[in-house]
């Protein structure tokens, strides 16, 4: 429902960046993912999107869930959470479709992954937080999972960082996406 929302808000007609944290960025992947083969209506969200930054992402699943799949007695784990179990097999799925098409859909792509445990569990760790794309290198913040995602100031490096990423993934044409001009 999200791609239709978008679309009914008359975003995907110019380009898009997203700037995602934790379970967001799984939706964004998977987004990309329904806008580029399953959903052919909604396809010019695969090539209007020419970035995405992703905070504390569990691109591979994260030990918090399995922690929460190991306290159910006391927890009741909704679906969200089970789903990001270190290595489910959707969500690896979901990676390697992401790792193999964010290239040639032209989006470029940007990580970071806290730093400082939350509730005493590192929600994110590097490994997980790493989507595996060639020449994309994961960035430690001085964060916990929640706050990663609240820089303190215009200061703080995520965000001088994805200002410019935004910047430069929007403002700048790739030779894929600019209309040639004739004289």
């Amino acid at each position: 429902n999200i791609l239709a929302e978008l679309q009914a808000e008359g975003l995907g007609t110019k380009p898009l960046c997203f700037i995602a944290h934790s379970m967001g960025g799984l939706l964004v992947k998977q987004m990309l993912r329904n806008a580029d083969s399953l959903a052919p209506e909604f396809n010019v969200f695969s090539h209007a999107v020419r970035g995405v930054v992703f905070l504390a992402t569990p691109h591979t699943g994260s030990d918090l869930a399995r922690l929460a799949n190991y306290l159910k007695f006391f927890l009741r784990p909704t679906v969200a959470v089970k789903e990001v179990v270190q290595a489910a097999p959707a969500l690896r799925e979901l990676n390697l479709w992401y790792r193999q098409n964010a290239d040639h859909l032209n989006i470029k792509t940007q990580v970071y992954f806290e730093t400082q445990k939350t509730k005493g569990v590192q929600v994110v760790d590097a490994v997980s937080a790493d989507p595996g794309i060639k020449d994309v290198t994961p960035l430690a913040i001085d964060a916990n999972h929640i706050t990663i995602a609240k820089p303190t100031s215009r200061e703080s490096l995520v965000y001088r960082r994805s200002k410019q990423f935004v910047s430069e993934v929007i403002l700048t044409p790739t030779e894929e996406h600019t209309v040639p001009i004739t004289t």
